[in-house]
């Protein structure tokens, strides 16, 4: 379906790393073009790893046999690391996915996919972990990432961004802008979800709230 959108006022257009952003007198929206990683999953027809692993989670939650099919032709697919690649894709799709529903829809089958990845299906004496040690780490990154722009796009926020806009700006910047509305309470929190170093978050954030009181 493609949506049209009618502007009463002038616009403004600002270009980022993945789309455009149109911003009104009243409104912000952003366009970009649909990420490859999301079509890999949901185009029709797909027969990437992803897509198959998405699949074989759905039929689970529903308690489909296919589940069972989709996951053992993965495991022991001709190419290389079937299984890994499948939960990679379902974690990279989740990253540059914006609606948290899908995201989570996502990141539950990349987990769901994880669990296989333990024991190989034609050996089971041989080991994965450090695949999976991998994986879980890749996990928890982008989860615990998805979880801050997610907030971000909170009405007390409004700072949306996407994932490759977090990753482009870092950190460190994301904090300056935080702090230049004067969300030092947000700011903090920030800094210890994502783990900063005290000297680059909390000491910092401290300073310049005490110099604007």
């Amino acid at each position: 379906m493609i949506r049209y959108l009618c502007y009463t006022s002038p616009v403004w257009l600002s270009t980022e790393i993945d789309g455009i952003r149109i911003i009104s007198g009243r409104t912000l929206d952003f366009f970009q073009r649909l990420p490859q990683e999301i079509f890999n999953i949901f185009a029709i027809l797909s027969t990437s790893p992803g897509a198959k692993l998405f699949s074989a989670y759905m039929d689970y939650k529903y308690e489909n046999q296919m589940a069972e099919m989709l996951l053992n032709e993965l495991k022991s697919s001709g190419a290389t690391n079937g299984l890994e690649e499948a939960v990679k894709q379902c974690i990279a799709a989740a990253s540059n996915e914006n609606d948290p529903s899908i995201q989570k829809l996502l990141l539950k089958a990349a987990l769901f996919g994880r669990s296989f990845l333990c024991v190989n299906l034609n050996n089971p004496k041989i080991s994965m972990r450090p695949t999976v040690t991998v994986i879980n780490d890749l996990c928890t990154n982008v989860i615990r990432d998805l979880r801050l722009i997610n907030n971000l796009q909170h009405i007390n926020i409004s700072m949306p961004l996407t994932f490759k806009q977090f990753e482009l700006i870092g950190t460190s910047i994301l904090i300056d802008r935080l702090l230049r509305r004067n969300l030092h309470e947000f700011a903090t929190s920030v800094t210890k979800l994502l783990r900063m170093p005290a000297e680059e978050g909390e000491n910092r954030i401290l300073v310049q709230w005490a110099v604007q009181q």
